[in-house]
């Protein structure tokens, strides 16, 4: 991480006491919680830059392509204020898709990957 990135990093950061200090009740459940969404936006493109700057193009392009999702499961997670901090977890790949769907998506697209075939023993017997 470059001094620059570092340095954007430790300035978003020291937002959080100003906003801890100088707000109250449901302003400040929501700055906190758009706060850490921001610094979760920043991680992601710094770790992805990080990447970027250590592989080739051919490899950098080809990964982005065969990413099983992105950040698109932020989306389906927003409620002010957060009850939880779990991200929603199902694979989107269709329109109009429920969460059940999305989550058998995501269990198949895994075992696929791992080729795991039908009825066969994770555990071992």
């Amino acid at each position: 991480m470059t001094l620059f990135n570092t340095s954007v990093v430790a300035g978003y950061l020291s937002l959080l006491p100003l906003i801890i200090l100088y707000t109250d009740g449901y302003i400040e459940k929501t700055l906190i919680y758009l706060h850490a969404l921001g610094i979760t936006c920043i991680l992601y493109t710094l770790v992805n830059s990080t990447n970027d700057d250590t592989t080739t193009t051919t490899t950098t392009s080809t990964a982005h392509e065969s990413e099983i999702y992105g950040l698109r499961h932020l989306l389906f997670n927003l409620e002010l204020p957060p009850k939880t901090l779990w991200f929603n977890m199902g694979l989107w790949n269709k329109e109009n898709m429920s969460f059940p769907e999305a989550c058998e998506n995501l269990v198949h697209a895994v075992a696929d990957k791992m080729n795991i075939k039908p009825n066969a023993s994770v555990l071992g017997k």
